[in-house]
C-alpha cells in the first residue's frame, strides 16, 4: 500500500493567504442554511475543499520536479516512436527471480520488468482511454499514482486501486474476497518486508518491535471489523476493502475535522453559529494545521 499522502499537505499558497480566509470560507458554506449557520457535514466540505487545493499545489510541485525524467522514461520505453507504450514494450514476458520469497517482483531487468499483478492494475488505473496502450500523459499517472488523484472522484478511483492491490496479493483461495485470516497473513508478510516492526528507521528493543507489531495487529483487528466488514460475513469484497482504505486514508482529515469543529462551536451545540463563524481565524489563526485547511485560491 502507498503512504498515506493523503494527510494534509502543510504548504503555503500564494493566493488566499490573507487574513479572514477562515472567516470567508466559514461565511461562504453557511449562505444557503436559513440562519447563515454551519453544520459539521459542511464544515467538512469546507475543510474537503481546502485539503484538496493544498494537495493539488503539492502535486503539480512535485509532478514539475519530476516531469523531465518521466518523459525520458517514456522515451526509452516508446521503441518504435509511435507516441504510446505497449505492455510489450515495458515489460518482460518471462518472470525474474524473485528477491523475496514472499515479494511481488518488481525487478529491473533487461528489457524491462516482469509484470505483476500489481503492475497489471496499475496498467488499467492508468490507462484512461482503455484501448491497452498508455500515452504520454497515461504513462505520467502510471509512473506517480497518487500525484494524479487530487479530487474526491480521484482519491476514490486510487483507494479502489489499492484495494484491487491488497485483493491480489492477499486473496490465497481465490474466492474474490479476503477472510481474517488472509488479511492477517498479508499484514505479517508486510511487516515482514517493509519493517513495519521496526521503530522509525533503526531497529529499537526487541520489546518495543513485539509491542508495535502487537498494536498494528490489534488496530488491523478493528478496522477489518469496524470499517471493512460492513455485512458481517466475515470477508471483504472489493468494495469493503475500499470503503476501509478510504477511512483509513483518510484518518488524520476525520481526526481535523472534529479537531475543528471542537474549537470552532463554542457553545457545543453541534453547527457554527454566525458569531462563532466570524471568530474563526482568531480561534484558528494558532492552530497552523488547521487554519491552512480554509485557505484556497478561490476565496
Amino acid at each position: 500500500m502507498l503512504s498515506r499522502w493523503c494527510l494534509l499537505v502543510l504548504v503555503q499558497l500564494s493566493s488566499a493567504s490573507g487574513a479572514g480566509a477562515s472567516s470567508a470560507a466559514l461565511k461562504q458554506a453557511g449562505a444557503s442554511s436559513a440562519d447563515g449557520s454551519v453544520s459539521g457535514e459542511a464544515l467538512q466540505q469546507v475543510m474537503r475543499t481546502g485539503h484538496i487545493a493544498h494537495r493539488e499545489q503539492d502535486s503539480k510541485t512535485h509532478l514539475a520536479g519530476l516531469a523531465s525524467a518521466v518523459e525520458k522514461a517514456f522515451a526509452e520505453l516508446d521503441k518504435n516512436s509511435d507516441g504510446r507504450i505497449e505492455k510489450s514494450e515495458a515489460f518482460t514476458k518471462d518472470e525474474p527471480k524473485k528477491e523475496h520469497s514472499a515479494d511481488d517482483v518488481f525487478v529491473q531487468r533487461q528489457g524491462g520488468l516482469w509484470m505483476t499483478r500489481r503492475q497489471e492494475l496499475l496498467w488499467a488505473f492508468a490507462d484512461t482511454d482503455a484501448d491497452g496502450n498508455l500515452s504520454l500523459d497515461e504513462f505520467r499517472v502510471f509512473h506517480h499514482p497518487e500525484l494524479h488523484s487530487t479530487s474526491e472522484a480521484g482519491e476514490k478511483k486510487l483507494h479502489k486501486f489499492l484495494a484491487g492491490v491488497l485483493l491480489a496479493r492477499a486473496d490465497k483461495d481465490g474466492d474474490g474476497k479476503v477472510s481474517w485470516a488472509e488479511f492477517s497473513a498479508r499484514k505479517e508478510v508486510e511487516r515482514e518486508l517493509y519493517n513495519w516492526h521496526k521503530d522509525g528507521a533503526k531497529h529499537g528493543p526487541v520489546s518495543e518491535r513485539k509491542a508495535h507489531a502487537e498494536n498494528a495487529r490489534k488496530q488491523e483487528k478493528l478496522d477489518f471489523e469496524n470499517e471493512g466488514d460492513v455485512d458481517g460475513d466475515g470477508n471483504l469484497d472489493i468494495d469493503e476493502l475500499t470503503r476501509m482504505i478510504g477511512k483509513q486514508q483518510n484518518l488524520n482529515f476525520d481526526l481535523d475535522h472534529r479537531q475543528a469543529m471542537r474549537e470552532l462551536d463554542a457553545d457545543g451545540d453541534g453547527t457554527i453559529s454566525t458569531a462563532e463563524a466570524a471568530n474563526a481565524d482568531k480561534v484558528l489563526e494558532p492552530l497552523k494545521h488547521l487554519h491552512l485547511y480554509f485557505r484556497r485560491s478561490e476565496l
